[in-house]
């Protein structure tokens, strides 16, 4: 990883995005249409209204040629052409092959995808199913387990699809530091710990504070 990229934020100046260093500085000049921060050494860019990728010093990697683009994580980017998204690697080669459909970033080697006609199921970085397609709707792994939908409510399943929480919230969101948030009788105040458990007490205060 280039050491200076965590140091290069992307701004914004008549319209046109360029990444700027601690000293507000461009070093890589706002020539682009639209920008994604730098992860794992590269930065996906919209120029000429295609996406590709670029280093720290502003060279393309990956040259423009895709309709959309996402960062890298775990050595994989989601990319999508037309009707059809895939995930290709550092050199722009696709390592799963375009599907019709949806798809998340991977995380905790899995990702999130949905075929059409098909419900929301969790691939390998083979491109292969992992957890089968199930899930009305699905979120990325965090800290070993997944939001997912089924039917109207929300739970938690762990790595090998198992449920770990029970589907019984409106919504369900990342966990972060061992809590989620979930919503639930009208209210998304509420956090739950790996075991579906009401938070402290003291973490409601922390959160009201934060929300006024």
């Amino acid at each position: 990883m280039y050491s200076g990229e965590l140091s290069l934020e992307c701004k914004n100046i008549d319209g046109k995005w360029g990444y700027a260093n601690s000293e507000n500085m461009f070093v890589i000049t706002p020539t682009f249409d639209e920008a994604n921060c730098f992860s794992e050494g590269l930065a996906a860019v919209k120029d000429g209204g295609k996406w590709g990728f670029i280093d720290p010093q502003g060279n393309y990697v990956i040259n423009p040629q895709f309709d959309y683009a996402r960062s890298f994580f775990e050595g994989l980017a989601l990319v999508r052409n037309e009707k059809k998204v895939g995930y290709i690697n550092k050199k722009g080669i696709y390592v799963i092959n375009p599907f019709e459909g949806y798809a998340l970033d991977f995380s905790e080697g899995l990702a999130a995808v949905k075929v059409y006609r098909e419900g929301w199921g969790y691939i390998d970085k083979e491109g292969n199913y992992f957890i089968k397609p199930q899930f009305y709707d699905a979120r990325s792994f965090s800290e070993g387990l997944a939001a997912v939908q089924i039917g109207e409510k929300w739970g938690y399943i762990d790595n090998n699809g198992i449920y770990v929480i029970l589907p019984k919230f409106d919504k369900a969101w990342d966990f972060s530091q061992g809590l989620a948030r979930v919503r639930f009788d009208g209210s998304s105040r509420w956090m739950i710990d790996k075991k579906g458990k009401l938070a402290r007490p003291e973490y409601f205060k922390w959160l009201r504070k934060q929300e006024r």
